[in-house]
């Protein structure tokens, strides 16, 4: 577990208006500035570890008379978000401490400064360490090392900063050698007792009685029924950091703070192996865009950031072992776990898509085929991934691979068999024909082929049945504008016809219940060929979800219960903009309400928790006269049971988290009044709770709409960047978009892990 201050400030690219003080906003990622007073070395000490082991921080000290002039520029120059003040008024008297915040506030007006300040350095030791750990909860049991130090013996606390500079989850915390012969100190004692850690390390050689602060820590861990070995250590090695006499940490500070905001800074790498990892795309390649951009990975904290391809030919985590796997445009597949060399598994094989399993993927190999007529074709292979030889499968047709949302290869759930777009080509004609093939991975089963022409749609949940489509002319015009929408067994047997649909839209518009036991999608009336919505099964006849005519379908309900659709309401070019208001009804067309006007997110303009109980939409606002003035998110059950519940007067949702009922969301804020917005947050709601809602980032760098959440819910990825690249968020082909990283169960500091992105994924759990 990485530790960070509990306090998020990130920063908008928001300009100011003109008339407003240049203090009301900044740009830039959020950074805390740590301060102690120069002569205290038990203060700096611990003002040191906690800017180590905290997000975006640097520690400066400063003179109890008042601030450099280097100090004073620092703050001025960086405006940081919040500054923590190690220390009580001994060590930096209230006159210093109000330069202090007059110097932050003029810079940022929002800077919080606050004091850490025990009875004793213990105390304020102790202080420091519940703010870089966070609460108990938060870390867990067996995870801290608490670094222990005579207070009062400067040798020794330079050296605890040392040793907890270079351990993970490590804190400081003293000991008085006037008092420990009777115990350890409370505030220390109660360290141990809360947080319960892996570790304690005495740091110094033993002195006078060398059993006294052992026998206090160990009479502890007895009482609190741990068995913990206390381990000693007399030096750190190599030093982290000098406790300066004058202002050399403002050198120090100012070099860490410009990498942080630069995007190059790597923060202490200890064992970062439990935390996820991100890969991405950047658009910095020489070929731009998501085809042969640069191929990074980095954890959540942005630590471990590994570039491992300067121009790829797609990529893919493989979901069974969690290894990356992408090609060059050398055309060989590699694969790497991350933190790992990376291995060629075929020597050919780009844009990988592999099996639920992990066990088999599917590759392609460009190039083009002119002495066989096929100079739009590519060519597909079948590999496993203990890289045995791959088996040719035939070829696909490129425009379907670029220009179609479907997957190269549709796997069914039990990874047994695989279905995709076959072409076939006859030479003496010169013609191709497009058709779906479903085989199985082993050979154990014949190759099915579904129909004459067919395009495979996708497999139902439970891998029973899959649905397709084939030309149709619904209108008569002889110009096959619709298609047809089949059901059939995964072995092509019991295939029904389930009537038109419209050939546009098909890829996109048919949707199975994450049940696999109906399947919703728009159907075009044979009489005038209007569109309306139907749910079939796989056997049973559609239902027609009456009285909806012209809806467009959003998603189904995790638990299957629900569906959304779109109705458009107004006409373009008759002074009325044209909208969209979103319906939420069962599948039986039963408990049908209304949402209103959702405004589309990045991934849809209905989201729903995990369990599908409840729902978030961004619903669009207007004036009298049609004029959109802004957006609110909201969130309501699915069932439409209760009042909905406005989370913010003005904003956005991003994401609903993979585990459980939180939902992050951004807020907008007029600061000045005059109508503009001034600054964005993020935050995460949790459904059905009446407590307080968590601030994530308290000032974002730029619009963010769309978010993904880490697997374990841990972490927050998002997107900020100009609106009109949120809109494909990921997968946007420009730049200037960057990507962020925030921990989700408390308020921290968030990373820019990935600069100018145009697709990420989490690594799978």
């Amino acid at each position: 577990m990485a530790l960070v201050v509990a306090l998020v400030i990130a920063a908008p690219a928001v300009p100011a208006a003109a008339q407003q003080a240049p203090n009301l906003v900044r740009s830039g990622p959020n950074l805390t500035l740590v301060v102690a007073s120069c002569p205290g070395p038990a203060d700096n000490a611990v003002a040191e570890a906690l800017a180590v082991h905290s997000r975006n921080a640097a520690k400066v000290c400063v003179d109890p008379g008042g601030l450099s002039p280097p100090t004073a520029a620092l703050i001025a120059d960086f405006a940081p978000d919040r500054i923590v003040v190690v220390g009580g008024e001994v060590a930096l008297p209230p006159e210093a401490m109000d330069e202090l915040t007059a110097a932050a506030q003029a810079a940022y007006r929002w800077t919080a400064v606050e004091r850490l300040d025990g009875a004793s350095r213990v105390e304020t030791a102790a202080l420091a360490a519940r703010m870089a750990l966070e609460g108990p909860e938060v870390v867990g049991p067996n995870a801290v090392t608490l670094v222990v130090a005579d207070g009062w013996n400067g040798a020794d606390v330079r050296t605890a900063a040392d040793v907890a500079a270079q351990t993970a989850d490590a804190v400081v915390a003293y000991v008085s050698p006037r008092t420990v012969a009777d115990g350890l100190p409370a505030a220390t004692a109660a360290l141990i007792a809360d947080y319960r850690p892996a570790r304690v390390v005495i740091v110094g050689l033993a002195e006078g009685d060398p059993s006294a602060t052992e026998a206090a820590i160990a009479a502890t861990l007895v009482e609190l029924e741990l068995n913990i070995e206390i381990e000693r250590v007399a030096e750190a090695g190599e030093p982290v950091f000098t406790i300066p006499e004058a202002s050399p940490s403002d050198a120090s500070a100012r070099e860490i703070f410009s990498a942080i905001v630069s995007g190059t800074h790597q923060r202490p790498t200890f064992d970062t192996g439990s935390l996820p990892v991100l890969a991405a795309s950047t658009a910095r390649g020489p070929l731009g865009g998501g085809v042969g951009a640069r191929l990074w990975t980095v954890r959540a904290d942005g630590s471990g950031r590994e570039l491992r391809s300067e121009e790829h030919r797609g990529w893919s985590w493989n979901p069974g072992d969690g290894q990356l796997s992408w090609t060059n445009l050398d055309g060989r597949l590699r694969i790497a776990a991350p933190g790992s060399d990376e291995q060629v598994l075929f020597e050919t094989g780009g844009y990988p898509s592999w099996s639920p399993d992990g066990s088999h993927v599917v590759t392609l190999r460009f190039g083009g085929f002119p002495a066989q007529g096929r100079r739009n074709s590519i060519e597909a292979h079948l590999g496993s991934a203990d890289g045995g030889p791959p088996q040719h499968l035939g070829f696909v047709d490129y425009r379907t691979f670029l220009f179609s949302d479907l997957p190269l290869a549709s796997w069914s759930p039990d990874s047994k068999r695989f279905a995709y777009v076959a072409q076939s080509f006859d030479v003496a004609s010169g013609e191709t024909a497009l058709h779906a093939r479903i085989d199985t991975v082993d050979g154990s089963a014949p190759t099915v082929t579904l129909g004459e022409d067919v395009t495979f749609l996708g497999w139902s949940p439970d891998g029973s049945h899959v649905a397709y489509a084939t030309p149709s002319d619904c209108d008569g015009n002889g110009r096959n504008e619709s298609q047809n929408l089949w059901i059939a067994r995964f072995d092509g047997s019991e295939a029904r016809d389930l009537g038109f649909i419209d050939r546009i839209q098909w890829r996109f518009l048919h949707l199975w219940s994450p049940d696999g036991a109906h399947l919703a999608y728009e159907s075009l009336d044979p009489a005038d060929c209007s569109m309306h919505l139907r749910v079939a099964t796989a056997s049973g006849e559609p239902t027609a979800l009456e009285p909806v005519a012209g809806g467009r379908l959003v998603g189904w309900s995790p638990n299957g219960t629900h569906l959304a659709y779109g109705v458009t309401v107004g006409t373009a070019g008759q002074g009325v903009p044209l909208r969209e208001h979103a319906w939420v009804v069962r599948h039986d067309g039963s408990d049908r309400h209304e949402l209103g006007e959702a405004r589309p997110s990045v991934f849809g303009p209905v989201l729903w928790s995990a369990d599908g109980d409840h729902l978030a939409y961004t619903e669009t606002l207007r004036d009298d006269e049609g004029g959109v003035i802004g957006a609110r998110p909201v969130v309501e059950r699915t069932d439409g049971v209760g009042r909905p519940a406005v989370l913010a007067e003005r904003g956005n949702i991003v994401g609903w988290s993979p585990v459980d009922q939180r939902l992050a969301y951004v807020t907008h804020y007029d600061v000045d009044g005059d109508d503009a917005i001034d600054r964005r947050s993020l935050a995460v709601h949790t459904a059905g709770s009446s407590g307080a809602d968590t601030t994530l980032v308290y000032e974002l760098a730029d619009v963010t709409l769309g978010g993904r959440w880490s697997p374990d819910g841990d972490y927050l990825g998002y997107v900020s960047g100009p609106t009109e690249l949120l809109l494909d968020w990921f997968i946007n082909r420009r730049r200037d978009s960057d990507a962020w990283v925030v921990a989700t169960s408390e308020p921290r500091f968030t990373y820019r892990v990935v600069t100018d992105i145009t697709w990420g994924e989490w690594q799978p759990r």
